[in-house]
């Protein structure tokens, strides 16, 4: 009984096919990885950069309080650094119908990107508060 074997040319090519659509199986999974990893990353930023500008907004509004301060009705724009990062912040004061209460809208935004803030605060200041 004879058992016919393939001859090891067919053998090879064979296998360097499976090698080569492993490979770009591999390629393309590791592609797709590559752009997760680089999507959370920029996610990340983004979630780092909101977190800061919330924090730039509460000091500016605490910083209002604890000085009891009492601006006038307007705009007033400046830049600040948190974490090592720069910020424009925004702020609106307004008059309210109750002339002891003043309302102020803080918007924060990153310098370097300019549009949409990312975070916005309204708070109200008191008259002479305590």
């Amino acid at each position: 009984m004879s058992v016919s074997r393939a001859s090891p040319e067919h053998c090879a090519g064979l296998g360097l096919v499976e090698l080569i659509v492993a490979i770009a199986i591999l390629g393309v999974t590791l592609g797709a990885a590559w752009r997760a990893l680089a999507v959370t990353a920029d996610h990340l930023s983004a979630a780092r950069d909101r977190v800061l500008g919330q924090w730039v907004a509460e000091d500016a509004l605490a910083g209002l309080r604890a000085m009891r301060a009492w601006p006038e009705p307007g705009q007033r724009e400046y830049e600040v650094s948190q974490a090592g990062r720069p910020f424009r912040v925004f702020e609106q004061t307004s008059a309210t119908p109750n002339a002891s209460f003043r309302v102020v809208r803080i918007r924060v935004g990153a310098v370097d990107a300019p549009g949409a803030p990312l975070i916005e605060l309204s708070g109200f200041l008191r008259f002479g508060a305590d």
